[in-house]
């Protein structure tokens, strides 16, 4: 399915302005894109550790957008982690922008093309697939000014590990934590939700 049938981009354009003055700053102008979904297409989301209504309006990214709100029933299809762990096999796949020192690798790039993984799994990359890099900024409300701007990941982008080296728990970590470890400290960054993943057996 195209993903012009699940949503399509809303560009905007922005000027920056002083505050006291209320005047436009030269040289501060700036784009934003926002999702616009698709009439009958929505997300499912799981959220813990906080009360969610079921039904009605949030406000939704840093436009502040409106977005409905319904309780779902649904039952999630678990990973089977023990059978990632025992055949040393299996996907990982992005599940949000992914923000690494090594640019598109998760990890640095051992010999026989080794990497190792937070909570410290050892695996070998197979293969790998990913769209070109995209360039992420954003306003930054506690400063005042706009956030630096860095080179992401594409969501959705796809490496395929063999020789796994991981407990079930281990991989179960993984996929709770994300993507960090000692390389990469931006806490903001990690707190708006980067470098999420998901893992999946590969037969």
């Amino acid at each position: 399915m195209h993903s012009s049938n699940l949503w399509s981009l809303d560009a905007r354009v922005g000027i920056g302005m002083n505050t006291a003055t209320r005047s436009v700053e030269e040289g501060k102008l700036f784009t934003t894109q926002a999702v616009a979904l698709q009439p009958e297409v929505g997300f499912v989301a799981g959220v813990s550790g906080a009360q969610t209504p079921s039904t009605g309006l949030l406000r939704l990214g840093g436009d502040g957008r409106a977005a409905a709100i319904s309780k779902v029933e649904i039952a999630a299809t678990q990973t089977d982690y023990a059978a990632i762990s025992s055949s040393g096999r299996g996907v990982l796949v992005l599940t949000s922008p992914g923000l690494f020192a090594e640019g598109w690798l998760p990890s640095t790039l051992g010999d026989k093309q080794q990497v190792e993984l937070p909570g410290g799994i050892k695996a070998r990359l197979v293969c790998a697939a990913l769209s070109r890099a995209e360039t992420l900024s954003g306003w930054d409300l506690a400063r005042h000014k706009p956030k630096d701007a860095q080179k992401i990941v594409p969501t959705g982008s796809v490496y395929w590990l063999e020789d796994i080296e991981a407990s079930e728990q281990q991989l179960q970590q993984l996929v709770a934590q994300g993507l960090w470890d000692a390389s990469n400290k931006d806490a903001a960054r990690r707190a708006e939700g980067f470098n999420r993943c998901a893992l999946g057996a590969w037969a």
